[in-house]
Formats: C-alpha cells, structure tokens, sequence
C-alpha cells in the first residue's frame, strides 16, 4: 500500500511525504521484486511487517539508497517482525519500544522524522491473527499515550488482524 499525503515543511520538490506499507511475508525471497517497485516509487519511508528475518541477517541487509531505521525481529518463533527504512535523505531517530514488543502479539518499530515544518512518528506494527488483542489494544495506548505530542503527528502502518465485521472482534479467532 502506498500512501501519498501532503505534508507542508516536508523537503520534497512537490511537498509529499510518500510511504510505502507491505506486509512482504518474506523479504528474503522478494528482494528482486521489491527493490524495481521501490525504484518506481521511491517513497521517503518504508513499512514492512512479516518481513521474517533474524537481527544477524537484517541488520546486513540493504536497499539501495535507504537505511534501517528500526526493526524488531522474532527470537523464539519463526516469521513476524517489522522494520522501518527511511530514504538516505531522511532525517530521522529510532525510538525503542522493544519492551513493548511480545512476540505474535505486539510487533512494534517506530522512528521519529523531521522536516521543516513538522515531526512525525511514524510506526509499524503487526499483530499475529491468532495473538492476544487486549495485549495488543492495551499496549499500543499505551505507547501512543506516552510519544503524545500535540506539535507532532502519528502515522500507523502495518498489519493489525482485527475482523471488525465479527460481532465479539475482542476474542482472539479459533484456528
């Protein structure tokens, strides 16, 4: 998904702030494929969850003209994770919020960016279908409440496998 959105102080010639947000299932395996996409977009920021990575392999892991901004990767299952890249022209910070971070449940990175005129946190999350959604719901107010800025925007990207057409959507589905 790639979300365009006008952004006054942003640096760019047409004042857009492009992000692109995938749930890749496998980065791995779809690199080829991934960077001729990112070559035709060329979006300021990058959002992937499930990108199924160990820290090793995702930390020597490299797009062209982008750097890792923040990642979480799973430790004791397989799959998941999220990460951040931002465009080498980006200027940004990483905020932890690893201990935030429950494997299937809450997968979280966040970076901070700025322009000009205006700051924005950006994050990228995902949450397992089968992961624990009160979990989930109570730890992301929570860290949404405690970044809370009134002079800084939020942007949430990621993969949230929550069914609101299900009458009861707080209990976790039978697989």
């Amino acid at each position: 998904m790639i979300n365009s959105k006008p952004l006054k102080g942003v640096a760019d010639a047409k004042n857009y702030l492009i992000i692109y947000n995938q749930n890749i299932q496998g980065l791995k395996n779809k690199l080829d494929e991934f960077t001729i996409t990112l070559a035709e977009i060329k979006p300021h920021v990058i959002c992937i969850s499930e990108h199924h990575l160990n820290n090793s392999y995702i930390n020597m892991f490299h797009i062209p003209s982008y750097r890792l901004g923040a990642n979480y990767c799973r430790t004791t299952l397989k799959c998941g994770g999220t990460c951040i890249f931002a465009r080498e022209d980006v200027h940004f910070s990483d905020i932890n919020l690893s201990e935030h971070c429950m494997e299937k449940d809450l997968e979280i990175t966040a970076l901070k960016v700025n322009f000009k005129k205006v700051s924005l946190i950006i994050m990228c999350l995902y949450r397992a279908p089968s992961g624990d959604l009160k979990y989930f719901c109570d730890h992301l107010e929570e860290i949404l409440l405690s970044l809370y800025n009134p002079k800084i925007q939020f942007i949430l990207c990621g993969d949230f496998n929550i069914d609101f057409s299900r009458s009861n959507h707080w209990q976790n589905p039978i697989d």
